[in-house]
């Protein structure tokens, strides 16, 4: 893939992405007994979504996407950027005719 002038492009490339607040609630249901001390845990929870559209039709060619927990990512722009790119690796390296 290499980038070029959307005018000459045959795919397009559009990409979703959704930041959301989660509970976990793991083992934590005393009434059954499980778990006395443990408590839910509220964390960030992201999805990223790539679509390859082609460019003439603007119809979808192929999708990917990527979840997962973003804790204190949100306030480090580095750490961010590290699991946004680690996110879009996971998603690329499922390309077909990726090897």
């Amino acid at each position: 893939f290499e980038k070029t002038d959307p005018a000459e492009a045959q795919l397009l490339l559009h990409y979703h992405v959704s930041m959301t607040q989660d509970i976990d609630l793991g083992p934590a249901d005393p009434f059954y007994g499980i778990c006395d001390t443990c408590r839910p845990t509220v964390y960030d929870k992201g999805t990223l979504l790539i679509d390859l559209m082609d460019s003439r039709t603007d119809k979808l060619v192929w999708r990917g996407w990527a979840e997962g927990g973003f804790d204190n990512a949100i306030e480090s722009q580095k750490l961010m950027e590290v699991r946004v790119d680690e996110a879009v690796r996971k998603i690329v390296e499922k390309l077909p005719g990726k090897s």
